[in-house]
């Protein structure tokens, strides 16, 4: 990390690294940032040889230790295949921490890697050296919009405390209920319960006003209905 960014880094992925995955470069680097080095808590720094951090990083970071589950990622050396794009579970999909708008960069709603849309085509080396492999473009992300084809239900973090994302897709437009229910049966949220778009959505489960133990979650329309075990560890 370098003082060009500022020190503050935000919604951030770093996965498989030969090294460590956070450490300041230098001495200068340290003494130009110091103390107002910032990375959200939100980041993710996973599977990294030399682990999360290195030994000369003082601060105290709240990183995210989970598979980014990228779609493919066979190697990084020779010809293994890579997929950037995040699988439909992956916790990259968890709440994203919204940047001030400083006056300077334009807020944007595009998707980029989260897409269908492999955004690694026509420029990157992957490419070229045949290493993408699959599936090389679905144009969807123009208006932001991901197209759902079928009824998944996922929820992030598992074990949480006390909140979590509970994310859904629809083929069709239509009425959805989404509730929450303990081990007796017995329903203790209703999440969401209207007439919905197709397409991916996300609602926040809050359990603060319940205790630790393993919940379902359902997703219930006129044609379908689909159950996931949530477990809440306070």
């Amino acid at each position: 990390w370098r003082e060009g960014t500022g020190g503050d880094f935000r919604n951030m992925v770093v996965s498989h690294g030969n090294g460590v995955g956070i450490r300041v470069s230098d001495a200068a680097t340290q003494a130009l940032i110091g103390d107002s080095l910032t990375v959200s808590e939100n980041s993710i720094v996973f599977g990294c040889i030399g682990g999360q951090l290195h030994a000369d990083n003082t601060g105290a970071y709240t990183l995210v230790n989970a598979d980014p589950m990228f779609r493919v990622l066979e190697g990084r050396e020779a010809t293994g295949l890579i997929d950037l794009r995040p699988a439909y579970d992956s916790p990259m999909y968890g709440s994203a921490v919204t940047l001030e708008n400083d006056g300077f960069f334009e807020q944007v709603d595009f998707i980029g890697a989260f897409g269908d849309e492999q955004w690694l085509a026509g420029w990157s080396i992957l490419e070229k050296q045949g290493r993408l492999g699959h599936d090389v473009a679905i144009d969807n992300e123009t208006e932001g919009i991901q197209v759902a084809t079928t009824y998944e239900l996922s929820s992030y973090p598992n074990p949480f405390n006390p909140t979590a994302q509970v994310k859904f897709s629809i083929p069709t437009a239509q009425n959805v209920k989404l509730s929450v229910f303990d081990l007796t049966g017995r329903e203790v949220s209703t999440l969401t319960n209207q007439n919905m778009k197709a397409g991916y959505h996300t609602v926040t489960f809050d359990a603060s006003a319940l205790s630790s133990g393993i919940y379902f979650v359902r997703l219930q329309t006129s044609n379908k209905i689909i159950t996931k075990p949530v477990t809440l560890l306070k």
